[in-house]
């Protein structure tokens, strides 16, 4: 068996260990180049639709249209919801919002005539919540 001479053996590992680092460096950034040609811009604009409430510079809010609230705000496991709601009471048609955590909240809501009404309320079923004013007068409200 014919043996290798150490300096040439030498330069020969250096040399495969120089091409196979080239060869390595090559791919990896002939990758990024095929990825980066693939790419495409996916955000639609046109189905942009802006937050029409005074909470919009809460950056604890989501918005989430598959549910019957509109917001939702606060850390996880202490969430408040807000509600677009409308419904009858004592004396006849009321609308308005009214914010709840948990099964119980308050808000404000208006009659007919347009008069603030502040309620609190309570959950009685799926979208369905029941309210009184400081006055004792009751309200079944449900939410759009």
């Amino acid at each position: 068996m014919k043996k290798i001479n150490r300096k040439k053996g030498n330069t020969l590992v250096i040399v495969v260990f120089v091409v196979s680092f080239l060869v390595l460096v090559n791919y990896i950034f002939s990758e990024d180049l095929v990825e980066e040609e693939n790419l495409t811009n996916t955000y639609d604009s046109s189905s942009f639709v802006p937050l029409e409430s005074p909470v919009i510079n809460n950056p604890t809010i989501k918005v989430d249209d598959s549910y019957d609230y509109n917001y939702r705000t606060g850390y996880s496991g202490n969430y408040e919801y807000s509600y677009d709601i409308d419904g009858y009471g004592d004396n006849g048609y009321v609308y308005g919002d009214v914010e709840t955590s948990g099964k119980y909240g308050e808000g404000y809501i208006y009659d007919e005539d347009g008069n603030e009404i502040w309620v609190e309320t309570e959950w009685t079923g799926y979208g369905v919540l029941e309210a009184y004013d400081e006055d004792g007068n009751s309200y079944e409200l449900e939410t759009n």
